[in-house]
């Protein structure tokens, strides 16, 4: 995976490429992210905008692993989307 620049949108269409390339090769892309810790919400990168899917399928597996206070957060930030959509 090499992006075209150093910028935000440079790197994510690179990592988008790169989910599409192995699809089409039938791999399975998983990111474990170990020790994953509880963050404000605008200090995170919010997912939607990473294009982590098409319209019929995820490109990628998040596995995160940390402390309850992040099974906590995630699961209001789950409860508040689910209000709001």
């Amino acid at each position: 995976m090499t992006p075209e620049g150093d910028s935000k949108k440079s790197l994510v269409d690179a990592l988008h490429r790169f989910l599409l390339e192995a699809r089409a090769a039938n791999r399975n892309v998983v990111l474990l992210i170990d020790e994953a810790q509880p963050s404000r919400r605008s200090a995170r990168a919010d997912p939607a905008h990473l294009e982590l899917e098409t319209d019929t399928e995820k490109l990628i597996q998040i596995v995160l692993m940390g402390q309850s206070e992040l099974r906590d957060l995630l699961a209001a930030t789950t409860c508040a989307s689910s209000r709001s959509g």
